[in-house]
């Protein structure tokens, strides 16, 4: 049986092995996701909600976001 407690991200839901989507049509499961869209399921038998992660792309070196790729990864 599969779990049914996490969130899907990555694109195509019909490969993922660790949650069901039972309740997803075969067309949505199937379809390509843009980034930062993901698949939550909150509990057996929950009903799969379509859930929105913002993301931020790096434009230059130093974008919007305060993000700069050396900085960042200097304080890791």
């Amino acid at each position: 049986q599969k779990q049914q407690c996490g969130i899907h991200l990555g694109g195509n839901a019909a490969g993922c092995r660790t949650l069901s989507f039972d309740d997803l049509s075969y067309t949505r499961l199937n379809q390509w996701e843009k980034p930062g869209t993901g698949y939550l399921k909150k509990k057996n038998g929950s009903k799969t909600e379509v859930v929105y992660i913002p993301l931020c792309e790096r434009e230059n070196e130093d974008d919007s976001c305060g993000y700069s790729g050396s900085e960042f990864e200097q304080n890791l």
